[in-house]
């Protein structure tokens, strides 16, 4: 009995050619590929900050029915003060305004701030309303000025 391992002449490995075809194939793949993962992620950026202005509605009505008190909703750059117009890209605050006049004043209190928006996206309210406002009623009523 003869123990010497038989050499194949048979070939396991790749070609030139077949190398080049599959990274060709691969190269077009990814390219048809990318432009709808970027559409993903500008459709995943417009959802999230669509339930976060949602979301934020919500608090306030919450807060005015819960709280008693009217409750207002403004665009704010710096988290401390409402802005005079109706851009909302810089962020809003959330406010308790216990005498009703429609200002944050200093003994008020500010329940909630939110950063700006992502780049790309623009909120603006119709008519140019700078400010929400829910009432106490038993259904958080919503009222513009």
């Amino acid at each position: 009995m003869n123990s010497t391992p038989r050499i194949s002449a048979t070939q396991t490995g790749m070609t030139l050619i077949e190398l080049i075809i599959t990274v060709a194939i691969v190269a077009i793949l990814v390219g048809i590929s990318v432009p709808s993962f970027a559409h993903l992620g500008s459709s995943q950026k417009m959802t999230t900050t669509t339930h976060l202005v949602v979301a934020s509605f919500n608090q306030a009505r919450m807060r005015a029915i819960s709280t008693g008190r009217q409750v207002v909703v403004c665009p704010s750059t710096d988290g401390i003060s409402c802005r005079a117009d109706s851009s909302w890209n810089a962020g809003w605050i959330i406010y308790d305004d216990v005498n009703r006049n429609r200002k944050l004043d200093p003994a008020e209190t500010v329940a909630a701030r939110v950063e700006s928006l992502p780049a790309g996206l623009v909120a603006t309210t119709s008519k140019a309303r700078p400010q929400l406002m829910f009432n106490a009623t038993r259904d958080g009523a919503l009222g513009t000025f």
